[in-house]
């Protein structure tokens, strides 16, 4: 009995997932997401007044001129498309109702934003224990 649910929750999920431009699985980065979390609120510099720490704050509405599709009601877009707001501004985001129309009147455009940020993120050497491509890197005590 519980295999026989186990298997039509399975082909539930399998017909939802081949439903063109339904619901796709989510990407996430969570590199990019740590990442974001330390960089100044986007708006800060427009609308001053920065409060609390900095969010990854999603785009929830779909832009199909740049790929990127609805993500649904009460979902998130993929983690490349987010932008650093600090938690007033993060707040005000989701307050204003018209997530569009609030970037509009901030002044920027959040698609372009989030393109260009992403693509200086993975075009950006990363850093490892041997430091930027393969050097040694200078961790700031002596060996023997």
């Amino acid at each position: 009995m519980k295999a026989e649910r186990r298997t039509q929750r399975r082909e539930r999920g399998k017909a939802l997932k081949a439903a063109p431009g339904q619901r796709h699985e989510r990407v996430h980065d969570k590199a990019y997401l740590a990442h974001t979390r330390r960089q100044p609120c986007i708006v800060g510099p427009i609308l001053g007044g920065c409060e609390g720490r900095i969010d990854p704050a999603h785009l929830r509405f779909g832009e199909p001129k740049v790929g990127r599709l609805n993500p649904g009601l009460g979902r998130k877009s993929d983690d490349r498309w987010v932008l650093p707001l600090c938690r007033k501004h993060h707040d005000a985001q989701h307050a204003a109702g018209n997530e569009r129309v609030w970037w509009a009147g901030v002044g920027i455009d959040p698609n372009q934003a989030c393109i260009e940020r992403y693509a200086a993120f993975v075009a950006a050497p990363k850093a490892s224990p041997l430091g930027v491509k393969g050097e040694a890197r200078n961790t700031g005590r002596d060996h023997d």
